[in-house]
C-alpha cells in the first residue's frame, strides 16, 4: 500500500517514522497551527495586497478567477500550503509562488478540492 501512495504523487511528503514525529512536531509549532483557534480573516485579512497578487497569478496561470471564490476556502487552502512549505507570511509565499510554477498548479489543485 504505500508504495500505491508513492506512485499516486498525491503525497507532501515521504518519510520514515522517525522522520514523520519530527515533521509532525515542526509542523504543531507553524505560526498557522493557531488557525483553529484564530479566525482566519484575521491571519489572511480581506484585501491583502499579497493575497490579491496570489488570486491574479492563479488565474494568469490556470485562467480561473478565484476572485468570487469563498475567501475562507482560499484562506484555508493556502495556509495548508504555506505550512508545508514552512512559509510564515503571504509575502515569501507569493515569492515562492513566482519562483516554483509547480506550486502554483498545486495551489490550483488544492482550491478545487472541497
Amino acid at each position: 500500500m504505500p508504495n500505491a501512495a508513492v506512485a499516486t504523487g498525491g503525497l507532501d511528503f515521504i518519510l520514515n517514522p522517525g522522520e514523520m514525529a519530527q515533521e509532525l512536531g515542526k509542523i504543531s509549532r507553524h505560526p498557522f497551527w493557531s488557525y483553529y483557534q484564530t479566525p482566519a480573516a484575521e491571519l489572511l485579512p480581506e484585501g491583502d495586497k499579497d493575497l490579491e497578487q496570489i488570486l491574479l497569478l492563479l488565474q494568469k496561470v490556470t485562467g480561473v478567477n478565484f476572485t468570487l471564490y469563498k475567501r475562507s476556502t482560499l484562506r484555508r487552502r493556502i495556509m495548508r500550503r504555506m505550512v508545508l512549505h514552512k512559509l510564515e507570511n503571504l509575502e515569501s509565499y507569493l515569492k515562492f509562488l513566482k519562483e516554483k510554477p509547480d506550486e502554483v498548479e498545486a495551489l490550483y489543485q488544492d482550491v478545487l478540492i472541497k
